[in-house]
């Protein structure tokens, strides 16, 4: 077995076993220790509205986006170092974040907007929560979004990967506005995404905010492991280094 294979290899077997992390998570329980005081009933007692636009068109639109992106770019380039390197980190930031944003879900079991209608769904309060056990469970998964932080996961990776291939902060890309609009736009699908989840009254502002941090933050260092700094003389290229096994 060669070494380029064996590192693929292991960079497969890593993001499968984070995915059965997370698929583990997504089904453990939330613990039922934060009790909601009567004088704040208020905040919960909304109900879910669709929005004008499904946040999950932003989803997929954005997921097509970066697709189209990246075939682009490699049709373009022909570099298959610089596309193992794209995948690697994008789903790396991917996976890292849906982690992060399940564990987070779990131990902080944050109701929902909706949450007395997912609880008392007759409208009468009650001693105990008289709703379908796992409506009940899912209404408290409310911090952080999981929408807002996997849209910023993708969405914060491809405006560096364009701010990069454009070279919108080095010299030869300052001045020219439409490098600027072309690279914000993914950063303005993911904040759509993250307002949809608030207007439908899934989340409160706060939840959405935190998943756009997380995503943010863990997408940046991904991007970072394989790609040098957007303000770099050289950027859009993969870090060279010794023994790099996705080298030609």
């Amino acid at each position: 077995m060669n070494q380029k294979f064996k590192s693929l290899l292991h960079e497969i077997i890593l993001r499968i076993l984070l995915l059965g992390a997370i698929k583990y998570l997504s089904y453990q329980p939330t613990p039922d220790y934060n009790t909601i005081q009567p004088e704040e009933w208020y905040r919960y007692k909304r109900t879910e509205k669709e929005p004008i636009v499904d946040e999950k068109y932003f989803i997929a639109g954005g997921c097509l986006i970066s697709t189209a992106v990246l075939i682009i770019s490699y049709s373009l380039h022909k570099d298959k170092r610089e596309m193992v390197h794209s995948i690697l980190a994008i789903s790396m930031g991917i996976c890292l974040t849906a982690l992060v944003t399940h564990l987070m879900k779990v131990f902080v079991a944050k109701p929902r907007p909706s949450f007395f209608m997912c609880c008392y769904p007759d409208g009468q309060m009650q001693s105990e929560c008289t709703g379908d056990p796992k409506l009940v469970d899912a209404g408290r998964k409310s911090f952080p979004s999981g929408h807002t932080s996997f849209a910023f996961s993708i969405m914060v990776f491809l405006f560096l990967y364009l701010s990069a291939k454009l070279n919108l902060f080095n010299d030869q890309g300052k001045g020219e506005s439409w490098r600027t609009c072309i690279c914000l736009s993914p950063i303005i699908l993911a904040v759509m995404i993250g307002v949809c989840r608030t207007t439908k009254n899934q989340h409160h502002p706060e939840d959405v905010l935190a998943g756009g941090i997380i995503g943010s933050v863990i997408s940046y260092i991904c991007y970072r492991q394989h790609f040098p700094s957007v303000y770099d003389p050289n950027p859009g290229k993969p870090y060279e280094f010794a023994d790099d096994p996705f080298a030609s």
